[in-house]
């Protein structure tokens, strides 16, 4: 069972993820906080596997709560969970220690998906994100501590939600082709037997055509010997 505290601000948000998240066996929601101040203190008081974290929010934000969080209470992953597409929350995010950085646009089954990997220590990105966060490496310095973070990062085995379904697709593809092989290798079977009926039946028309003609011709030479005798009768 993977316990979840969820921190937002928007009771709403709070209402939506429970109902996303309670249909699941293996999840269960152990606590809410509505600001970074809660979130810790929840945090030290449930430890949670994992917190689903939003970054604007009164008080301590929740970048500063994900920074006290990672190294204060090592066994709970945090999860950003926000608005924010900008290049520099996710950034920052990652130096703070987070452990993934999804938008509120996830799809259900997607943030399902990317909690349980989360939670195995996969980091997670919305499939959204990808691009930004490659392109954003290039320009950084090599001795930068958010070019060590995202270096360590990439170390890790990124598994998002799209990359799934890309895997997923790629097997189904593969399941494809062999029973494309299958029925290739069965059409060619049924075509060698077509082949080969056409040739029997060749052949026993020959052999029909060969046995009248030799019938035919018995009975003439029956005939023709039966007019001789009679001629010399």
């Amino acid at each position: 069972m993977i316990r979840i505290l969820v921190v937002d601000d928007q009771k709403t948000v709070h209402q939506a993820l429970k109902g996303y998240l309670d249909t699941e066996p293996d999840l269960e929601i152990v606590g809410f906080a509505t600001n970074g101040h809660e979130a810790v203190a929840q945090v030290e008081k449930l430890n949670p596997d994992l917190v689903l974290m939003d970054i604007e929010m009164p008080g301590i934000n929740g970048l500063e709560a994900t920074r006290i969080i990672s190294e204060r209470f090592l066994s709970s992953k945090v999860l950003m969970l926000t608005s924010y597409d900008d290049e520099q929350y996710l950034n920052c995010a990652l130096q703070m220690g987070a452990k993934g950085y999804l938008l509120k646009t996830t799809p259900a089954r997607e943030l399902v998906m990317a909690i349980r990997y989360a939670y195995k220590g996969y980091f997670q990105l919305g499939p959204d994100l990808i691009g930004k966060y490659v392109s954003k490496i290039p320009r950084l310095q090599a001795d930068s501590n958010e070019n060590n973070r995202l270096r360590e990062a990439l170390k890790l085995q990124i598994q998002t939600p799209e990359k799934i379904k890309k895997e997923i697709k790629k097997i189904l593809e593969q399941e494809n082709r062999v029973s494309v092989a299958q029925y290739t290798n069965l059409q060619i079977k049924v075509d060698n037997l077509s082949h080969l009926t056409r040739r029997l039946e060749k052949q026993i028309a020959s052999l029909y055509k060969f046995f009248f003609v030799n019938v035919f011709l018995i009975i003439l030479i029956m005939l023709g010997t039966l007019y001789v005798f009679t001629q010399t009768l």
